[in-house]
């Protein structure tokens, strides 16, 4: 069974023209967006959702983790969507800080704004999996404070606990040679690591491109368990659709016991 993957944060639909354009053209079977807003959040439209709900024949769902007080149209979070052929067997939201869904003008600093992950147990024929979306905690340093270690220990908690196959992405806001991402090197296959991806941020329009070291940092990531055999891997570079790069890959989902 192949599954055509694809991963990226979109910025709030900042280009979401080009990200509906991008999909339709390559048809994937899964995808996990980060940064998908509505209102008051959103760049560009009133709701980035239902604008990808309407241009992708998918099925979907969309987990929030904070709105604007004075909006009641806005919200902020993460989106999965996945082939119309599959079934969606179980859905956990699990929250890695402050469940609380209300931001306030005056919470200013993104590092303490909710943070939460989601599980999708997903099943295509007999074959079942696990796919898991997040956005983790955003600091101006890529190295992982103690806060955020603490934290993003919630996420590697739960991927130890899990009982089928699993494919997990997100934008983790950090580099590799942090804990998180050891600690996930040890439970899966860092797509990423293997590949030797040195950066999947776009600086010729990422807000913070004049304080980012060349030629970039690589904080989005793509795990997958020993069920999964890597077919290839892209990272679309040329093409502006965030402020960071899409992330395609093949998988062969070759051990599902």
């Amino acid at each position: 069974m192949l599954i055509k993957f694809f991963n990226l944060n979109t910025w709030k639909g900042k280009y979401i023209k080009d990200i509906i354009k991008h999909v339709k053209k390559k048809k994937y079977d899964l995808i996990n967006f980060q940064e998908v807003a509505g209102g008051i959040h959103s760049y560009t439209t009133k709701d980035n959702f239902a604008d990808y709900k309407k241009a992708f024949p998918m099925n979907s769902e969309l987990v929030i983790r904070g709105r604007n007080t004075g909006d009641k149209t806005s919200y902020f979070g993460n989106a999965t969507f996945y082939n119309n052929g599959w079934k969606l067997l179980r859905k956990e939201v699990v929250w890695m800080q402050k469940k609380v869904l209300a931001v306030t003008e005056a919470v200013t600093n993104p590092i303490d704004y909710p943070y939460n992950f989601y599980s999708l147990l997903l099943q295509s024929g007999r074959r079942k999996f696990y796919l898991i979306n997040t956005h983790l905690i955003w600091e101006s340093n890529p190295n992982e404070s103690r806060r955020r270690e603490n934290v993003n220990q919630i996420l590697v908690n739960y991927i130890k606990t899990l009982k089928h196959p699993f494919i997990l992405s997100g934008d983790f806001n950090i580099t590799a040679n942090n804990p998180t991402v050891e600690k996930l090197d040890s439970l899966a296959n860092n797509l990423l690591t293997k590949n030797k991806i040195k950066n999947t941020l776009n600086l010729r329009v990422h807000t913070a491109r004049k304080k980012i070291p060349k030629p970039g940092l690589a904080v989005d990531f793509i795990y997958v368990s020993k069920h999964f055999k890597q077919k290839n891997l892209k990272v679309h570079k040329k093409l502006d659709l965030s402020d960071h790069f899409g992330i395609e890959t093949e998988l062969d989902f070759v051990n599902h016991s």
